[in-house]
């Protein structure tokens, strides 16, 4: 908009300028109208004033000259003239023309003043520094409520019922309502387990196991685990299963274990249905026993249990109390290996190494069974060592196969400690 106003006003400046030219040479000869057009030729009449003694034809001769119409040729500022003398109203005009400037509502259409309001908008700083303080205020709102709820909690807990110190132990443990403080959270847990309640028993088996807030002591979470079982609580008769079946804590004992096992399972139980099924179907002494852990572990693995959806597999694979189905054992252990089991992995690895159930595809395999081996399972760090030992879908490498063996050896894995020794004797010198 600026450059255009800087244009009007020059050439307004030009104007002005011309029209002064004309009219200051116009007012010496307005009084001589005829002549005026020849002012030129009018100063050469000085000499012709002289011409006395002239018979006049002398000027005459000079009209030759003014034939010279070079100078009338020059009669472009003679229009001007005429230009000149009707443009004087026109020159009244020139502030009619102004009127452009006039329409100069452009910088009328100067909302700068309404980017100025922009700016003005820019009231979200100022809107930020309210809303930010209130949200400060809010937060210190919710700690204050968080300090009023556990302090109403531990007037309950006080007043002595068993449900009410369960929750102030858990909300210590978990730092739920407060800071983070195992000790306190053992302590009450105790005292609810004291008084009967079978979820703080529980949790309290759990403390002593894994020395959460009180020393380590698997004998005294025995106790506890065995008080919450024997209330029925599904995930203690579990505890218990386990424990009768390692001995860890107690006297092994597998009959007792798969007692406990039952009774959890009966309780619900995904874990132990699993295991109850696995049971069935490796001990099942006929096919109603099979096909009823066939059922058991349908149901956990259906429910999203990755161990009972690897089982499933196998039973598919092995035909188990079913049809056998490699394709169906396929689709049971991507499940199951989708949800990270590294024994599905491994089995996944397993087909894409044989080439029976998918196209053979070792680095396939490879990737697999690393995917196990990182969870440390037996199997894939064994069949990793192997696949390095022979150069199967890799390279060569018996230091790396010598490294996975010793890895799973150390689990226990007896295949790859037969394969250690194998190794060591055919290195040996004759």
């Amino acid at each position: 908009m600026s450059p255009k106003k800087k244009k009007l006003a020059k050439k307004k400046v030009v104007k002005k300028k011309v029209t002064k030219k004309k009219v200051a040479k116009k007012k010496k000869p307005a009084k001589k109208k005829k002549p005026a057009k020849k002012k030129k030729v009018a100063k050469k009449k000085k000499p012709a004033k002289k011409k006395k003694p002239a018979k006049k034809k002398k000027p005459a001769k000079k009209k030759k000259v003014a034939k010279k119409k070079k100078p009338a040729k020059k009669k472009k500022p003679a229009k001007k003239k005429k230009v000149a003398k009707k443009k004087k109203p026109a020159k009244k005009k020139k502030p009619a023309k102004k009127k452009k400037p006039a329409k100069k509502k452009k910088p009328a259409k100067k909302k700068k003043p309404a980017k100025k309001k922009k700016v003005a908008k820019k009231k979200k700083p100022a809107k930020k520094k309210k809303p930010a303080k209130k949200k400060k205020v809010a937060k210190k709102k919710k700690v204050a409520a968080k300090k009023s709820e556990l302090e109403l909690l531990v007037e309950k807990a006080k007043k002595g019922k068993p449900a009410d110190q369960y929750d102030l132990g858990v909300a210590y443990i978990r730092g739920k309502l407060t800071k983070q403080d195992d000790k306190t959270g053992a302590a009450w847990l105790l005292k609810s387990a004291k008084g009967g309640y079978d979820l703080a028993q529980l949790d309290l088996s759990w403390c002593y196991y894994e020395g959460v807030g009180v020393e380590q002591n698997h004998k005294e979470a025995i106790k506890w685990a065995k008080k919450a079982a024997e209330q029925g609580e599904p995930t203690a008769q579990y505890n218990m299963y386990v424990a009768y079946s390692l001995g860890a804590g107690v006297e092994e004992n597998q009959k007792l274990s798969i007692e406990w096992l039952k009774k959890s399972a009966a309780g619900g139980n995904q874990d132990a249905k699993t295991e109850l099924g696995r049971h069935l179907l490796e001990e099942g002494g006929n096919e109603v026993e099979v096909k009823k852990g066939v059922e058991l572990v349908r149901q956990s693995a259906e429910a999203g249990d990755r161990e009972a959806q690897w089982t499933m597999g196998l039973v598919y694979e092995n035909g188990w109390g079913v049809e056998a189905d490699e394709n169906t054992a396929m689709d049971w252990y991507q499940k199951s290996a989708q949800q990270g089991d590294p024994a599905a992995q491994t089995s996944i690895g397993l087909a894409y190494l044989d080439g029976e159930v998918v196209e053979r595809d070792p680095l396939t395999a490879k990737k697999w069974f690393e995917k196990a081996a990182a969870q440390d399972h037996p199997d894939a760090l064994f069949s990793l060592g192997g696949m390095y030992l022979v150069g199967e879908g890799v390279d060569e490498d018996k230091h790396r196969a010598r490294q996975y063996l010793e890895k799973a050896a150390e689990l226990g894995d007896e295949e790859a400690e037969e394969l250690l020794i194998a190794m060591d004797k055919a290195t040996r010198p004759a």
